[in-house]
Formats: structure tokens, sequence, C-alpha cells
């Protein structure tokens, strides 16, 4: 009787070990192989990088993008639009494509598509960029002098086409425009080809530029804006960043060397789940 006993406690002992084992493995298994990012992998991702400052450089969140609240660099890319990015994990594609000076956009796709190998998709992560200043680029590419006064004729012209598309109207004569603040300029007249209008903004009237704001004056038949330049001020020109390094009082010297125009940047990255290919993404 005792060894029946003994038996059957052996016996369900085995049932349990089994089941043990039977579910460490389901469980093991319940983790994807497929959620595991791989060099070559194609993922989605949004973003957002800022300075050390704190200020919003680049973002894919429309939300961060239109926030007032939120402080943006005076090298903030406001685009027409915000979508994810398609990026293939593990590769430098792009920073072999530049044979001069980086695009900032490009050189952070490719610290991303390093970062993204062995992460998760679903998952989100913090990543810090820090550019070198690229090996052999020539100085005159590097840096730029650009004039700090700038002086525009009064009256000017622009295609019809330009200015209904602008506008989102025809031109009427005696319109003025923007309609949200204190007006710049005035429809003088206009025909099948052109519209002719005035600058009427008052003196000290603030117009935003790369390099700062800048304030007109009319001296005759001229508008005359002098830019508030400042030295280490980020500068977007286009997809490259530089950083003002010298001002004087006729001069802006700008340093378009580092991709990141110097600075450090500290980015959020989001990594989407599976999702169909199909679906549309900013491709990079």
């Amino acid at each position: 009787m005792q060894n029946l006993n003994r038996t059957m406690i052996l016996i369900k002992h085995s049932y349990i070990f089994l089941f043990l084992a039977i579910a460490v493995c389901g469980w093991a298994e319940s983790e994807p192989v497929s959620s595991m990012i791989n060099a070559g992998d194609t993922v989605y991702i949004n973003y957002t990088c800022r300075t050390d400052t704190g200020e919003v450089l680049i973002t894919t969140d429309p939300d961060i993008a239109n926030a007032e609240h939120l402080v943006k660099s005076t090298a903030f890319w406001d685009q027409s639009s915000y979508d994810d990015v398609r990026i293939t994990a593990g590769t430098d594609a792009f920073a072999k494509r530049q044979k001069s000076l980086k695009f900032f956009d490009l050189e952070i796709y490719d610290r991303f598509s390093q970062a993204l190998v062995g992460k998760k998709k679903g998952q989100s992560f913090d990543l810090e960029l820090k550019a070198q200043l690229p090996q052999g680029l020539d100085n005159t590419i590097r840096y730029h002098i650009d004039p700090k006064t700038r002086e525009v004729p009064i009256i000017k012209k622009m295609s019809l086409y330009n200015y209904t598309r602008s506008m989102g109207k025809a031109p009427v004569v005696g319109d003025t425009w923007p309609h949200d603040k204190t007006p710049y300029a005035r429809v003088l007249s206009f025909d099948e080809k052109n519209v002719t209008y005035e600058l009427i903004a008052p003196d000290g009237y603030p117009v935003a530029t790369r390099w700062g704001m800048a304030f007109s004056k009319k001296m005759g038949d001229r508008m005359v804006s002098t830019i508030d330049a400042k030295v280490g001020t980020l500068v977007r020109w286009n997809r490259v960043l530089g950083k003002i390094i010298e001002v004087n009082d006729t001069q802006i010297k700008v340093d378009y060397g580092h991709p990141f125009g110097g600075e450090h940047l500290k980015c959020r990255v989001e990594i989407a789940a599976d999702r169909d290919e199909k679906t549309e993404g900013k491709k990079q």
C-alpha cells in the first residue's frame, strides 16, 4: 500500500513538472521574434529632437509643432505636413549621399538607423546625438558671410499665380496683407500676369529672417531692413544647420560645418508596432 501511494505521488509530481515545463515554453514563445529589429529591417518612427536648452528643433508630431507654449529653436523646421518616417535599420545610406555640407535631417536619420538595431517594435527610447566636424571640409563651403542690412524697392511685383496661391484668392486693388497684424503691403494694380504692390510697413516693423528678427525703415523709394543678429544663434539654410559666429555693423558670419550647428541634440524616438507596408508614411 505504501509503495502504491509513493507511486501515485511520483506520478502526480511528474504531471506537475510536465505542466510547468509546457507553461514555461509557452511563455518563452509568447515573445514574438519578429518584434526584434535587425539590420536591414524597415521600421516606422515618430520623433522629436530638442537642443541642449530644450528648444524644439525638429519633430514629426503635429501637436508638438503647433503647440504655442513650447519654445521652438530659431532654426525650427516648420514642415507643411507631419507624418511618421520610414527608416531602414543599421545603415548609413544618407551620409554617403552627401559630398560636402551635411543635411541635418539625414544625419539624424543615420543616427536613428544605427540605434534601432536591437530595439523592439512598439518601443520608445531617448537618444542623445553628438556630431563631429566632417574631415576635409572646404572653408569656402563651411563659412558664409551675409549682409546685415538689406534693401528692397518699395514698389514691387509678383506673378498673379504666386499671389493667388499665397493669398488663396484673386487680387483686389487696395487689399493689404498680412490680415492678422499690422499690414506690410498693399495691392496697387494687377493684370493677367502680375500684381504690383507697395510696401507700407511702418518704421520698426519686425520681419522674421533665418538670422534673427529684422526691423524695417523707409528710406526714399527703398525699404531698408537691419537684422538683429546675435552670435550663437542657430540658422537653418534649407536642410543645412549653422550657427552665427561673428556679427559686425555690416556683416553676419555663419559656420555651416557642424551637422547639428555644434549642438548636442536630445531626441525622443517612438517605434511604431507592426503595420501594413502599404500604409502611407514619409519615406527617407
